[in-house]
């Protein structure tokens, strides 16, 4: 016998499915008095599980999530592209306000090399963000199909 117990997770495969454990895991389990308490207590808990009546709803879960998953009103979504467009002004336009005779100097000492690794590097992040969005659309349509 080892000197490590299986984790709890071997545990409870070896209760619902033995056949998916290690051979080691079963010998280990057979032969350890400590781990067949273990199972014998979660062999326990999965029949009183068994037992137990299916949960039932008092309202519709589908529609429930389809509401969820909505867009938004046309208003709102107005709303919010206005915002958006207002506060990226400010954020933008008052720096370049308040600094535009020094950035004037500050760009135009800067090679074309430069501009092309920062033109490289906007187009990468881009891309990725682009990814990732839609990596995200895809597990939401997959989790709706399924």
């Amino acid at each position: 016998m080892s000197g490590t117990h299986p984790s709890d997770e071997a545990l409870q495969q070896y209760v619902l499915d033995p056949s998916a454990c290690a051979p080691g895991e079963i010998d280990h389990i057979a032969s350890c008095p400590n781990c067949r308490e273990a199972a014998a207590a979660y062999r326990i808990l999965a029949d009183t599980l068994k037992e137990l009546p299916a949960p039932v709803f008092d309202f519709d879960l589908a529609s429930a999530v389809i509401a969820q998953l909505e867009t938004p009103p046309q208003s709102k979504r107005k709303e919010g592209a206005i915002l958006t467009a207002v506060l990226i002004a400010l954020v933008v336009g008052v720096p370049a306000w308040l600094f535009r005779k020094t950035a004037y100097f500050v760009f135009t000492d800067m090679s074309a090399e430069f501009y092309w690794v920062m033109l490289a590097s906007a187009a990468i992040v881009l891309g990725l963000f682009l990814l990732r969005l839609h990596k995200k659309y895809q597990d939401v349509i997959n989790l709706i199909n399924k």
